[in-house]
């Protein structure tokens, strides 16, 4: 569980976050009061670390998702199926694995209010990280922009002007 958290979760702050680390703070804490608020009102789980564990891992395999990964003795799969890889695992060790459902619960709907509402409605992301964690880290305060990729391509090709031969 070390090694998944290490990994994932510095990648996303890394390259997802590009380096914001209030952006990232802020999804580890709307995860965490989320991730309580479940627990406490229907799950009734103690300790929850292999679920806000789930979260960065659901979350870093729905913004990576083609990534060819193996599981145990080489299994082949892609990274956008990890996080369901590793829960059928759990049921297979013979586990109930309702930490890593709980997590993958929570990761989906940061990833809908974050990534899939904005793209699909043009809007700012629902949650936008506040003012104070931004100041709290020296980063610049405001909205920031949704990143909708690159511009759309013309069709055809762009050979360029070129020269005639022989000049």
């Amino acid at each position: 569980n070390m090694i998944f958290l290490y990994k994932y979760s510095s990648e996303l702050e890394t390259k997802e976050f590009g380096g914001r680390k209030s952006d990232y703070v802020w999804m580890l804490i709307f995860s965490g009061v989320l991730l309580m608020l479940l627990s406490y009102f229907i799950f009734s789980v103690p300790i929850l670390g292999m679920s806000l564990i789930m979260v960065l891992l659901y979350y870093w395999s729905k913004k990576n998702p083609n990534i060819q990964m193996t599981f145990m003795f080489g299994i082949p799969f892609i990274s956008g199926y990890l996080p369901w890889v590793l829960i059928v695992f759990r049921l297979l060790m013979g586990g109930v694995p309702l930490l890593e459902i709980m997590g993958v619960l929570v990761g989906h709907v940061y990833y809908f209010l974050q990534d899939v509402y904005p793209q699909s409605s043009g809007t700012r992301p629902i949650l936008s990280t506040p003012n104070f964690l931004r100041r709290w880290f020296n980063e610049p305060t405001g909205p920031r922009t949704v990143s909708r990729g690159a511009a759309p391509r013309q069709p055809g090709y762009n050979w360029g002007a070129g020269r005639p031969l022989g000049q």
